[in-house]
């Protein structure tokens, strides 16, 4: 089924919207709303969405184009969570790699 908001791409599972408007709309509410920090209770998901927002929001740290490619992730790294992005700016050329936030990985303090 085509997204209700933009009639462009497949809606998400069981959703009435795409991915793309999804994190459009939750943009919309931030700014809205205020943009707060990320806490100590959010999951690994929210905390990469946050941040994804925020980038989208903020658009290309060289030439603040909000039209840009990304991968998001989270690597463990001993007793450290990295939440990391790759960006790829189409309009000004530019690759680079964001660090959005590092945590202690709880699971691995808790497996000692």
């Amino acid at each position: 089924m085509l997204c209700s908001r933009c009639n462009h791409r497949e809606s998400e599972h069981n959703k009435d919207v795409c991915s793309v408007c999804s994190i459009s709309l939750v943009g919309q509410k931030i700014e809205s709303f205020g943009f707060g920090e990320t806490s100590e209770d959010m999951s690994d998901f929210e905390i990469v969405r946050h941040h994804t927002v925020r980038m989208l929001m903020d658009g290309c740290r060289e030439c603040g184009n909000k039209d840009f490619g990304f991968e998001v992730g989270v690597k463990e790294e001993s007793e450290l969570k990295w939440y990391v992005a790759h960006i790829h700016c189409g309009n000004c050329h530019t690759q680079y790699k964001e660090i959005m936030e590092v945590r202690i990985n709880e699971s691995d303090k808790d497996s000692k």
